[in-house]
């Protein structure tokens, strides 16, 4: 069984972007296969991006980039903690 625990050292950004790249890593070998899915990343963050080393400016510039029809993984943030 996983345990979550949380004790810092967190990259938030650093996070997202890879979770996007992973998505979208699948998301080619679905479309190879003839499958059209749904893409969804899951977050759970007391929202302090301790040691992260891409900014939030640049997180929108790379990770979650966006234009006029395209589509990309949804992004659902649990916030915990004080």
């Amino acid at each position: 069984m996983l345990g979550l625990v949380a004790d810092g050292d967190t990259n938030l950004n650093g996070a997202v972007c890879k979770a996007t790249q992973m998505l979208a890593a699948e998301a080619a070998r679905d479309r190879a296969k003839g499958d059209n899915r749904l893409y969804g990343i899951v977050l759970l963050s007391d929202g302090m991006d301790t040691v992260g080393e891409v900014t939030a400016t640049r997180m929108f510039q790379t990770c979650l980039k966006s234009s006029e029809g395209q589509e990309g993984p949804k992004i659902f943030v649990i916030s915990f903690g004080e």
